[in-house]
């Protein structure tokens, strides 16, 4: 894949669905989104009038999700506390779930495994994609949001000390480190670009493959949204959930 030239603007905000409290989306198929709501996982077609075509009902809420591959993953908060991973087909059928003790509060799939972040200090679980518990990575810090970044890595956003890391799953090893004030969302692009969305400072930082700062991004109308929950990268659009619903804002390149 050819590499695209540097993001140095982000148009204006472009509403796709409305509802109250939206906890993350990940593109499903062309026109599709997947919306992670209190109780429920939404399949919008937002090229048909803002239709949901199916949804998933659940006791409690989603707070992530994760397209992989053929698959779906879906991070869910329970009572305990705990915490459920429920793998889905692209249909919505339920292929695998199991449950997790603890909180958690972002979850990454890379070469076949899970890993869940969490806002409290402590090691990183992972987990093969049939439910198996593998070794735990070595963490001492927060990971309020993490990011699949194959081959062999995670990005971790460390709120309370304002720190990105890419962090390999084999050795453990944090291969770099940046500064970012107040991070929160992650999210690893087509071409290896980390956005980091912080809703304190209302920008985007985006950070290359090798962890130097390429640029922030800020948008006026996304302060009026209130706080962005969930961000995702796809055909030329950055996408957003809020405490509204779901928008997206066209990219501009160099």
């Amino acid at each position: 894949m050819t590499e695209k030239r540097p993001v140095i603007q982000l148009g204006s905000y472009e509403s796709l669905h409305t509802s109250s409290l939206c906890y993350d989306v990940a593109w499903h198929s062309e026109n599709r989104i997947l919306v992670a709501k209190k109780g429920k996982m939404d399949l919008i077609n937002f090229s048909n009038g803002d239709c949901v075509e199916s949804s998933i009902l659940f006791a409690d809420h989603p707070f992530t999700i994760v397209p992989y591959i053929d698959l779906i993953i879906l991070g869910t908060i329970i009572n305990g506390p705990k915490v459920e991973i429920v793998v889905h087909d692209k249909e919505l059928n339920i292929v695998k779930s199991w449950q997790v003790e603890g909180t958690a509060c972002d979850i990454a799939v890379v070469d076949n495994k899970v890993v869940l972040s969490s806002q409290l200090p402590g090691n990183l679980r992972v987990f093969s994609l049939e439910g198996e518990s593998l070794p735990d990575i070595i963490w001492n810090g927060t990971s309020a949001g993490i990011a699949g970044c194959p081959p062999d890595s995670v990005i971790l956003a460390d709120g309370k000390y304002g720190k990105i890391y890419k962090k390999q799953l084999t050795s453990g090893n944090n291969l770099w480190s940046a500064d970012v004030e107040s991070p929160f969302s992650v999210y690893v692009d087509r071409n290896g670009v980390t956005w980091v969305r912080s809703n304190e400072k209302n920008c985007f930082t985006l950070i290359d493959p090798n962890g130097a700062i390429l640029r922030q991004l800020k948008n006026e109308e996304l302060k009026k949204l209130g706080e962005i929950l969930g961000i995702m990268v796809q055909d030329d659009y950055l996408y957003v959930c809020h405490d509204n619903g779901v928008g997206r804002l066209q990219l501009h390149y160099s």
